[in-house]
């Protein structure tokens, strides 16, 4: 019986233990690793970050039919923001990457 108990518990130690490790990796891509892709200055860096909270903010005080409604002229607001900060190298690297990931799954339509 104490054998079944040791092994019940290192078993939940051990899940407890992979459960952590998955919290902990970083996620490959998003926009953190659009930033290192595209090989941002720190100052590239610093104005992308404020863009980025300035469109969340604005995007967050809206409600789900409001943000359906302007979030297409809100997405062309943000990509000419964008292209006032990155350098013309960086935009045709941006739209290489973009492709990529609509080409990975995101965006693609599933065949009928």
């Amino acid at each position: 019986m104490k054998k079944l108990i040791m092994i019940a518990a290192a078993a939940m130690l051990a899940l407890n233990v992979a459960a952590e490790d998955k919290k902990e990796a970083p996620k490959k891509g998003g926009r953190q690793g659009l930033m290192k892709e595209l090989g941002l200055s720190k100052e590239q860096t610093a104005k992308m970050r404020e863009l980025n909270k300035k469109f969340a903010d604005k995007v967050k005080g809206l409600s789900q039919e409001e943000r359906k409604a302007k979030m297409k002229d809100i997405q062309k607001e943000r990509q000419a923001a964008v292209a006032e900060i990155l350098n013309e190298e960086q935009q045709a690297k941006l739209k290489e990457l973009m492709a990529k990931r609509r080409g990975a799954g995101k965006g693609k339509k599933k065949p009928e």
